[in-house]
């Protein structure tokens, strides 16, 4: 199966912000404009109404393992919530290609690279429903 698209996985609280535009500029640049798929999208969040009911957040674990690419934003403190994390397994699982992006750092060769699997640290659900409650 010829994957197409690369999986953006950042945090549900990074959804329409600053740090989600500026990321899918750094994406966009670095794989000269592919097929994104943003979880964060109007459409997807129209989707995860109809599907999430039945499969639960599984389907957005399914899309990552299914992409060519996987680009996860973590926090600012580098730990990813429990959803990127969640992700980022199924992906890995399937040998899918992935890399962080963080759209903050100055030097712009730094925002974006390969990620390590063996060394992300994930948040709990705990921790993370904290973080976007802040």
């Amino acid at each position: 199966m010829t994957r197409h698209y690369v999986y953006f996985a950042h945090p549900m609280e990074t959804y329409g912000r600053k740090d989600e535009r500026d990321a899918l500029a750094v994406i966009n640049q670095h794989f000269m404009s592919p097929n994104i798929v943003n979880p964060g999208a109007p459409e997807m969040r129209d989707a995860a109404d109809v599907f999430c009911p039945l499969v639960g957040m599984d389907l957005f674990d399914l899309i990552a393992s299914h992409a060519a690419s996987v680009v996860a934003m973590p926090f600012r403190d580098g730990t990813f919530s429990a959803g990127v994390g969640s992700e980022l397994r199924a992906a890995h699982r399937r040998g899918v290609t992935l890399l962080v992006v963080r759209p903050w750092l100055p030097r712009v060769r730094d925002r974006i690279g390969p990620l390590d699997f063996k060394e992300i640290a994930v948040c709990s659900i705990a921790e993370t429903v904290r973080r976007f409650r802040g």
